[in-house]
């Protein structure tokens, strides 16, 4: 099946852009598609890298207010689209015939009601990677995805949306695998680099007008991010009602936002603010980073989200810097803030692209493995994919996760369904 798996880019914008001068990827992408064009090739190759530059240099021009005429290249055709409906219209009639062969790379920006539609659309794909965060951000979009993503045996690469390369739908997922085992798990998380960069640069002396232009001026900054961090705000709840979501879909649990304790909070639109309760903090002796926490309750079939503000003490393994960084914990119950499992990975516009090539190049082996069977998977998580096809890396993490943890090395046994 290998030598015939196509790759399909939707969105040509920043990350778009990078994914497709990216040598790797412009060897291999088959279709390309943004809001107004569709662009596919007749003979079934991948676009090579003359057509590429073309058609890059054709769309730098085409936004102009000249008018231009449309893109031109032997045996590539394209298509003009007034409407998301019909470009998925398109779309479909071009995949339709082999749409198990088709990898689709979400490279868009689109609203949640949108994307979802695009989404839904495009299941049945060997494999839909993604960047686009907002559809996730819904309980009911999100489930509905993961089991239209379940029935239909297409994976879902999933890691761009919560921290990139800190990797959280590889563990979280395996964590989940022995809830039954773990009883109750905690998730705290620092995953917006443009937060945790800032704090590291203030803490080599910068101010905060200077070590905000620094955040910006390498791109890691929100889009939209006009007022201090209150878009690294949003992100980094947006993240957590990602995991909490797909979590939820996981157990069959719906997720709920649990009330926030009072803490002193800093107007997160003024750096200045920022900095001094970031550096008062610290001359206490106390460490403090805006953070999101989950917690998962298997017994109590409950999982609550909310953001925290509290001081953390020097000890918790969220108690450093991470610059251009993501990282988040996992930890039992049982177990303190210093203890359990770290991940930690960069984050940040510029990493997104790498990463969604590699979601692709690891979602192609999966296909290309003569053990995996779609239609026998039942979940649409490649990490557990991984581990059902005994792949070193899902064993040695899944070790890890035991070391950490303490769960014990015996069989899982499938999450029992939700009560009514």
């Amino acid at each position: 099946m290998s030598d015939q798996i196509r790759i399909a880019l939707i969105g040509m914008g920043k990350v778009g852009v990078n994914i497709l001068v990216n040598a790797e990827a412009s060897m291999g992408v088959h279709l390309i598609a943004d809001s107004k064009n569709i662009f596919w090739k007749l003979d079934a190759q991948p676009f090579n890298r003359n057509e590429i530059r073309r058609l890059m240099s054709w769309k730098r021009g085409s936004g102009k207010p000249k008018p231009r005429p449309n893109f031109s290249s032997p045996g590539v055709t394209s298509q003009s689209v007034d409407s998301l409906r019909e470009e998925i219209k398109v779309l479909e009639t071009v995949l339709s015939s082999s749409k198990h062969r088709w990898m689709v790379i979400d490279a868009t920006s689109m609203p949640s009601d949108q994307d979802y539609l695009l989404i839904k659309s495009m299941m049945g794909c060997a494999a839909y990677c993604t960047v686009n965060k907002s559809p996730w951000t819904d309980f009911s979009k999100c489930k509905n995805l993961f089991s239209t993503a379940s029935s239909t045996g297409s994976l879902l690469g999933l890691n761009c949306t919560s921290g990139v390369w800190s990797d959280q739908f590889e563990s979280i997922p395996l964590a989940l695998r022995e809830i039954r085992k773990i009883r109750q798990l905690v998730i705290e998380k620092r995953d917006n680099s443009s937060l945790n960069s800032f704090f590291s640069l203030l803490n080599k002396g910068m101010s905060a007008e200077s070590a905000i232009s620094r955040v910006e001026s390498v791109g890691h900054l929100e889009p939209g991010a006009v007022n201090g961090f209150v878009a690294e705000i949003k992100d980094l709840e947006n993240k957590a009602k990602i995991i909490a979501n797909i979590s939820g879909a996981t157990l069959k649990i719906t997720p709920k936002k649990a009330r926030m304790e009072d803490s002193s909070t800093p107007d997160f639109s003024s750096p200045e603010e920022i900095a001094q309760w970031y550096l008062e903090g610290k001359k206490l002796g106390r460490y403090r980073a805006p953070r999101s926490q989950l917690r998962i309750d298997f017994d109590g079939r409950e999982i609550l989200t909310k953001m925290e503000y509290n001081d953390m003490a020097k000890t918790h393994l969220l108690s450093r810097g991470f610059p251009w960084k993501c990282a988040f914990t996992m930890r039992t119950e049982k177990q303190s803030p210093r203890e359990g499992f770290l991940g930690v990975g960069y984050g940040g516009a510029e990493k997104t692209a790498k990463k969604i090539l590699w979601e692709v190049n690891r979602s192609k082996e999966l296909l290309m493995n003569p053990s995996f069977n779609r239609e026998e998977l039942g979940q649409p998580l490649p990490v557990l994919a991984e581990l059902v096809l005994h792949q070193d890396s899902a064993i040695r993490l899944k070790s890890v996760l035991h070391d950490k943890l303490g769960f014990s090395n015996e069989p899982s046994l499938t999450p029992r369904p939700e009560t009514r």
